[in-house]
């Protein structure tokens, strides 16, 4: 289990709050090394205890491993939406190659976060 950074924890919170507010899209940004990735998988990690369906989104293939490897740290169960890599259309959480989100939009149930 990964503990985070009162400031992580502050910023998770943060975009929480703005979610529950209604918004749709909120943007959280951090340098180099401040630990998106974690502070994203905390945030997952959240929706899935709530029992939302999670739809998280990677630019690059390189990233895939990368997030998943993240979500492993908080043992948070997933699959793929990319080419190659193992797709479980019931999975509660998947990570997705933008690329191949975009060109199979209907791939996955409707995410709720």
């Amino acid at each position: 289990m990964i503990t985070l950074f009162q400031d992580q924890e502050t910023t998770i919170d943060k975009v929480a709050a703005e979610m529950r507010a209604g918004w749709k899209a909120v943007l959280m940004q951090g340098a180099t090394g401040s630990g998106k990735s974690v502070m994203a998988s905390r945030l997952v990690q959240r929706a899935m205890m709530k029992k939302k369906r999670v739809l998280f989104t990677v630019p690059r293939r390189e990233l895939l491993r990368q997030m998943s490897g993240t979500f492993e740290d908080f043992n948070l169960p997933h699959s793929f939406i990319a080419a190659g890599y193992k797709y479980d259309r019931m999975a509660q959480a998947h990570i997705a190659s933008a690329d191949t989100l975009r060109t199979r939009p209907g791939r996955v149930l409707p995410p709720e976060l």
